[in-house]
């Protein structure tokens, strides 16, 4: 009698959790699954073909084949990245989330050499879906002289010029 009620008490928790995970967090977590495995063949299937991304890296919205550029870059520059998605709060079609972002530069990035060094930081996102599930918009903000400083100097090297 105590095992079934056990299961059945572990069977209904983990459908609660299940449940409370809504189907945009369910996105955003395999969407930063592939990015960090590099599959921007997979990536690109959960985007908009109209997508728009807002990011500190570029003063205007990258388009998606600019954002696919860009994705494909980190993951040279940072061959091990990884993002964590912390905690989500969704709703309609829309959602918004605490994130943590870290890899090691050990390639190229945006012409420059790798530094080797690790940078590890939290970054917020929000996303825009349409209605058949795809992402349509991407704010993702981040403390970019924060990144520049853990990346090794970028931003003081950019200062002297």
């Amino acid at each position: 009698m105590k095992k079934s009620f056990f299961f059945a008490a572990l069977l209904a928790l983990t459908l609660n959790q299940a449940a409370a995970q809504g189907k945009h967090e369910t996105t955003i977590r395999e969407f930063f699954a592939a990015v960090d495995a590099g599959n921007f063949e997979k990536v690109g299937a959960y985007l908009h073909s109209d997508l728009q991304v807002y990011m500190p890296l570029s003063p205007e919205p990258l388009n998606l084949e600019a954002y696919r550029n860009l994705g494909m870059g980190f993951k040279i520059a940072f061959p091990d990245i990884e993002h964590k998605i912390l905690e989500c709060a969704e709703t309609g079609n829309a959602i918004g989330f605490k994130a943590w972002f870290s890899g090691t530069n050990t390639g190229p990035m945006m012409g420059n050499p790798p530094t080797g060094n690790r940078v590890s930081m939290p970054f917020i996102g929000f996303f825009k879906f349409d209605d058949a599930g795809k992402i349509v918009e991407i704010n993702s903000q981040f403390d970019l002289a924060a990144f520049n400083a853990q990346l090794g100097g970028m931003a003081a090297d950019s200062a002297k010029h």
